[in-house]
């Protein structure tokens, strides 16, 4: 906010050469510049002076002249300050960074107190409400926020690496159809479709972990 009023109060003082003291007219509201009214001004050597509406005059001359300082001042100081931020905040990916993003996944998909392992022992018990509602939550916990974590630790440095960047983000879409597909069945408590929907979903979270050990840097 300080920087666009910085840039404004620059825009006036650069086109006006400074400051113009203005009055009002006492039998009108409309602000002139030492004339009866800002449409009363004269063109004298191209110096006709223009009413901007706020008290200030601007020369016409001057205006022109200034245009490309204007325009440099407007990229300076109407800089988005985030994305100066970004840029200087950019993370620099490491293997070593990479292969615990990757760890992460793996982790949830075989600890014994993972989801999947929840998954699996809720299907096998016909746990079918633990499944309705396990399947609503765990696309945004595991698939967006642990795989789209890994996925996304992938640098973008070679041609290599920006189609694993592909790769990954159809094998999350496909575990979101997988999670979709376990719960289609578990309302209508289909045993064997959700089974089927549950191996998708192992093969899609394993060629997505495959993907790891094929990045380049």
């Amino acid at each position: 906010m300080f920087h666009l009023k910085l840039f404004f109060t620059l825009l006036i003082f650069q086109t006006t050469g400074g400051f113009v003291p203005t009055i009002k007219s006492p039998n009108s509201s409309n602000i002139i510049c030492g004339a009866k009214d800002a449409s009363d001004e004269v063109d004298s050597n191209t110096q006709s002076k223009i009413h901007d509406g706020d008290g200030i005059c601007l020369s016409r001359r001057n205006f022109g002249t200034s245009s490309m300082a204007l325009l440099t001042a407007a990229f300076i100081f109407t800089r988005s300050p985030a994305a100066h931020a970004k840029e200087e905040d950019a993370e620099v990916v490491t293997p070593e960074m990479l292969t615990e993003a990757f760890r992460a996944v793996s982790t949830e998909a075989s600890s014994p107190t993972g989801g999947i392992a929840s998954l699996a022992e809720a299907l096998n018990d016909g746990n079918w409400p633990f499944v309705l509602e396990f399947t609503k939550d765990y696309d945004l916990s595991f698939r967006k926020l642990i795989m789209g974590k890994a996925r996304k630790m992938i640098p973008k440095t070679t041609e290599t690496n920006a189609k694993l960047r592909e790769q990954g983000l159809l094998l999350t879409n496909g575990v979101t159809f997988d999670l979709i597909g376990v719960n289609r069945a578990a309302r209508t408590k289909d045993a064997d479709a959700a089974k089927k929907a549950y191996n998708l979903l192992i093969e899609d979270i394993q060629k997505f972990l495959d993907l790891g050990s094929q990045v380049e840097f």
